[in-house]
Parts: structure tokens; C-alpha cells; sequence
């Protein structure tokens, strides 16, 4: 995803960096590398700013910082960003419709179409469960 449309779906501005940057990934300060975002939200971990790896990270509007070699992306509240950009980069698997055959399905139960059902789970009495939900292995859902 280019640095700009990050920018946009994180409500982010650019202060510096290109527009056209690759960002694939994101991680922590102390662990981000190369085409990945990061984010400084706890003033205690700003001296890791200067060893960072990251390509771009997410700052308030008042955090400084003396690198020009890392992209900056302005946000009134960094870790949401982050986390909107977390979600964009990783987005959750499609759900796929599977009930396992070892699940147990009340014959009440309203299941709908897009649901998938692991192993030992237990789905009781009237239960409804809405489209796009996973309920994993071993799960219980009570009456």
C-alpha cells in the first residue's frame, strides 16, 4: 500500500516522506524494518526512534524528531492509527461456511449461511449465530 493512501484510511497526514512510498507491513519500534509503519504513542520509547528500521511512523502533533530519512505520518491519536493500519495490512481471512463433523449443532440453533464451526464446538439450544462469525475449536456457545 502507497504511503498516501495509508495516510488516508488512517486519517493521517504527511509531513515527510514520498507520497508513492511501499509500505507492507507494520511493527513495533523496536522491531519494524524496511517497507514496514510504526508508531511512537508512550514518550518513554521515543530514544528508539533512532534506531528504528521503519519506513514511516505514526506521530502526534507534537512529537519531534531529528531523522529525515523516515516518512511521517501526523495523527491526533498514533496507536489508533497504527492499529487501523495493522487491520488494513492484515486483513482477516474470509470466512468460510463449514461445519466440522465432529461440532455439535443444536437442530434449534439458527445458523447462518457464511459461518464456520471447528472441531468440539458446542452450538446449544436456540442459539443464533449471524453471518461471518468463526467459532473455534472447542468453543462453547451456551443455550
Amino acid at each position: 500500500m502507497k504511503l498516501d493512501e495509508l495516510a488516508e484510511k488512517t486519517s493521517a497526514t504527511i509531513e515527510q516522506g514520498e507520497t508513492d512510498l511501499e509500505i507492507e507491513g507494520a511493527a513495533g519500534l523496536d522491531i519494524a524494518g524496511r517497507g514496514e509503519v510504526t508508531f511512537l504513542a508512550n514518550p518513554k520509547y521515543t530514544p528508539q526512534i533512532q534506531a528504528t528500521r521503519a519506513s514511516a511512523i505514526f506521530l502526534n502533533e507534537k512529537e519531534t524528531i531529528e531523522r529525515k530519512d523516515i516518512a511521517v505520518l501526523r495523527a491526533r491519536d498514533p496507536y489508533l492509527a497504527y492499529t487501523r493500519a495493522l487491520r488494513l495490512l492484515n486483513p482477516e481471512p474470509e470466512t468460510i461456511s463449514f461445519i466440522h463433523p465432529k461440532a455439535f449443532v443444536s437442530e434449534t440453533a439458527r445458523i447462518a449461511e457464511n459461518v464456520e464451526i471447528q472441531a468440539n464446538a458446542f452450538v446449544g439450544e436456540n442459539c443464533v449465530i449471524e453471518s461471518r462469525t468463526k467459532i473455534f475449536p472447542n468453543a462453547t456457545v451456551y443455550d
